[in-house]
């Protein structure tokens, strides 16, 4: 009889504590699913806004030609253009994206001198910079260092960081992009630092999450929809290196990237300045950075375009 009783009373124990776990693991898909709902009605908010306001100023171009197309053809085809660029650029960062996490984007390495490649990129946002008045400076370690790398992939990685970082850097700031070989010389650091509001400490930890936002609390941050860093993030797994970013809130942020360096892909031959500056324009548009062209031109500001960057 004590037995049965001591049998029962576990087989007792046993269920009750099953239907426990079973509650706590229906409470928790209910809360996830709950939170999955609140990201994806906050992405597509977001998706919603970004392909708006391009949609609304070609909108509104359209019918300035069609109703005096002698004033408006020349300024308005080109705005339409440029909108459409910006449509498109969305589009094309997540497909990228997608493509990134499914593995199958591929790699196209060269060798050369990757120095060279960086500072020109820095140098096609300096226009950007100065119409918010921000100091934009490049420092390398080197002049020249010789690596594989994939010129479109290092654009593409570094536009999203240099964007992000004009984008909330305060009028009369600073960004400053470095780049050296670490001591061992197998790897190649790059640093991208910037004096604006910072990064709250709780968010620091998401920021390369897809979707996910920093909440600044002002209009200009709230826009986009969180690819930039998380492309960036997929990028840099792709190229083999890592990816860290340290902030204090208001005092900056920075985010240092390590590249692995090889040295076993062919030769890439060297042009002239001018070479090299029209293949980094031709990526730029590509994948269409606003930033690198006329994003922050007082026309557009006039036109009260707010693309929002990634």
């Amino acid at each position: 009889m004590i037995n049965l009783l001591w049998i029962s009373s576990l087989s007792f124990l046993f269920v009750l504590n099953f239907i426990r776990e079973r509650v706590k693991i229906e409470q928790g898909e209910a809360d996830r699913l709950k939170e999955l709902d609140h990201v994806k009605t906050r992405l597509y908010s977001n998706i919603t806004h970004e392909f708006r306001t391009p949609l609304t100023l070609i909108l509104g171009m359209a019918g300035l030609i069609r109703e005096k197309p002698g004033e408006w053809i020349e300024e308005g085809t080109r705005k339409i253009e440029n909108q459409g660029r910006i449509l498109l650029h969305h589009v094309n960062q997540m497909l990228d994206l997608t493509k990134l996490e499914s593995s199958s984007m591929p790699l196209h390495l060269v060798r050369g001198n990757i120095v060279k490649l960086i500072g020109q990129m820095v140098e096609m946002f300096r226009s950007t910079a100065e119409d918010k008045s921000i100091s934009l400076s490049y420092a390398s370690g080197t002049d020249r260092f010789v690596m594989d790398y994939d010129p479109e992939k290092i654009v593409q990685l570094l536009s999203n960081l240099l964007s992000n970082a004009l984008k909330y850097t305060q009028r009369g700031g600073a960004v400053e992009l470095s780049v050296s070989p670490t001591p061992e010389a197998d790897s190649l650091e790059i640093r991208v630092n910037d004096n604006g509001p910072g990064i709250p400490e709780e968010s620091l930890a998401h920021i390369f999450d897809r979707f996910y936002r920093v909440d600044q609390g002002n209009e200009q941050a709230s826009e986009g929809s969180g690819r930039g860093l998380a492309l960036t993030r997929e990028l840099e797994k792709l190229l083999g290196g890592t990816i860290r970013a340290e902030s204090e809130q208001g005092k900056g942020a920075l985010f240092c990237i390590l590249l692995p360096v090889t040295r076993q892909a062919p030769i890439q031959e060297e042009s002239g300045a001018g070479f090299m500056e029209e293949k980094i324009t031709t990526l730029l548009v590509r994948h269409h950075f606003p930033e690198a062209h006329d994003y922050h031109t007082s026309e557009f500001m006039e036109e009260g375009l707010s693309p929002g960057l990634p």
